[in-house]
Parts: C-alpha cells; structure tokens; sequence
C-alpha cells in the first residue's frame, strides 16, 4: 500500500534468512554505499516520513550472518500519493461563514479520503469515495441552503449532508448519528451537483454549530468545487442607509440603533460565527446592552422587514 507520506514494502525470501537491510532513496539515487535507510528489518516493512507526490526507490538485501550481506537487490520504483486536502478529516473541518460567497473551484475532493467509522448518508452513491469537511453556526432565523450548485469547478456529481455538531467527537465518527439533511444531483445550474434546504420544520437550530460532508458520486471526477450556505430568510429588498444610524462605535455598554422603519430584530456574533446576542423587536430605536460581551470585535446585523443590514 502507498499512502502520501509511506509505503508498505515487501519481498520474498531468498534461502534461510530472517532479517534485511532495506534502503529508500529518491529515484535515480543508486544503491547505498554507506549505511542503509533502514537496517535489520523484516518483510513486509512499512516505511513512513517521506513526501507527497515523490518518486522513490527501494533496495533490499539479507543478512547472511556468517556468510555476511547478499548483494543489494533493485530498484524498484514508487511514487508517493498526493497530500489530501486541508480538511480532508472531520477534526480539521473548514469554517465558513453564512452569507459568504465560494468560487466553484474553491475547494477540492483531490486525494480525499475515507476515515474509519465514517457514516454513509441514505442518499450517498457506493459508500464514502473520498469526502472533506466543513462547518458553519446556523444563522437567526435558521433557515439555510447549503448548495454546491455552482459553475467554475471540474466536480460535476457531488453528494453532501449535514450533521448537528452538537455532542460530537470529532475523532469518533460513529458519533455523528443520522444527519439533518442530504442530498445527491439536487442542483439546478449545475444539475448533478447537490443543494440542501432547511426550511419550515427542518430550519437548523439558530447559534448551533452544524458539520456539512462533502463527498462524490462513484466515478466522478475527485475535482475541484464551491460550497455556499445563504440564509433564506434574507430579503433581495434594499436596506436604507440614510435612514439608518448607529452608534457609539466602539461601544462600551449600549448600541443604540435607529431606522426609519421599525426594526425586527438584531443579532450579534463573533468573529467565528457564533451568535452570542440575538433580540426580537418592532420599533425604529433599538438599544442593544453589549456589556456582557468580552472585549472585541464583533458582526451585528439588523434585520427589518426581511433585509438586513
């Protein structure tokens, strides 16, 4: 087996022998002349710490003991796979943020891979072929698509679901129980792509950190694609500027808020995405207490008739 950083080597005995010098090298670097990589090993070896996407080599030979070392026998030849994506475990998941946007080649199945206890979705297609991780913290109003319906990238078939992160080991994945939402060839533009819509009764918990896998159908190209989750509950209105003011900034205690039509509701999150204040309203002047709030930097949004700004 050949793995991104090693390789299991193997080689048959030659008469009575019991253990072996084995040397790795670059390809092209020749049989050793001094001591070898790995000396008085045994077969099959595994060898680890090398580099991605290399070529190597590999030479073998026995220890006689008093009719002392054979003759180093190879080359033979490997190369190393390439190094998965950043997220390629469910530990390492990629946060992003509600409302951003994502080019259709922003991220990659390239080299992905399948962990032990990893759940198979309802929807998914022959098992896990290789899937990445991502999470998000669902907004207020907890109606989200997540979609990778979007043009630019060389996956065309993908499958994705989303799971609660809630009570989840991340270096457990039987852990991760039934997901919230699935889907395969779900999308419009992209028509084999995936798009997932919490609505109604399925809108996410809202604060609640969600985990999305991203996966591909079975001989689909592992290529490259784009992942959006968009709050629902936005509207394509336009938000007033002039009508709208703030302040102070930085705040102390309270935000005092002002629009010209009453306002519905303001949520405020950190710069992770975690909501840590969230008020429903119906009147044009809003005073937010951020006393509790630890010193820093944080995202309010304020939401009037459905446009939010």
């Amino acid at each position: 087996m050949i793995t991104f950083d090693g390789a299991t080597l193997n080689w048959n005995m030659g008469c009575a022998e019991s253990n072996w010098d084995v040397h790795v090298g670059l390809a092209g670097s020749g049989a050793p002349t001094g001591t070898p990589s790995d000396p008085g090993v045994s077969s099959p070896f595994v060898k680890t710490g090398l580099e991605a996407s290399t070529a190597y080599e590999f030479y073998v030979r026995a220890n006689c003991e008093t009719d002392g070392y054979s003759l180093w026998t190879g080359p033979v030849t490997f190369t190393t796979g390439a190094l998965p994506p950043s997220n390629d475990n469910l530990c390492d998941a990629l946060s992003i943020t509600v409302g951003d946007t994502a080019a259709g080649d922003a991220y990659t199945l390239a080299a992905s891979t399948a962990q032990a206890s990893e759940p198979v979705p309802s929807c998914f297609n022959s098992g896990i072929n290789g899937s990445v991780w991502f999470s998000f913290v669902a907004p207020e109003s907890g109606q989200v698509k997540v979609t990778t319906d979007i043009t630019g990238g060389t996956l065309t078939d993908s499958e994705i679901a989303v799971y609660a992160a809630d009570g989840v080991t991340c270096s457990d994945l039987s852990t991760l129980g039934t997901p919230v939402g699935c889907d395969q060839d779900g999308g419009d533009t992209v028509v084999y792509n995936s798009t997932i819509n919490f609505t109604g009764a399925t809108a996410l918990t809202a604060g609640a950190t969600y985990y999305i896998q991203v996966d591909r159908w079975g001989t689909a190209t592992a290529g490259t694609f784009g992942l959006r989750v968009s709050d629902l509950a936005l509207g394509t209105g336009n938000f007033d500027d002039k009508g709208f003011s703030f302040y102070p900034n930085p705040v102390k205690d309270i935000l005092n808020l002002s629009y010209n039509t009453a306002i519905s509701s303001v949520s405020v999150s950190n710069l992770l995405g975690q909501l840590v204040l969230n008020g429903k309203y119906d009147t044009n002047n809003v005073k937010v207490n951020m006393s509790g709030l630890a010193r820093g930097t944080y995202i309010v949004k304020v939401t009037v008739n459905n446009m939010v700004k």
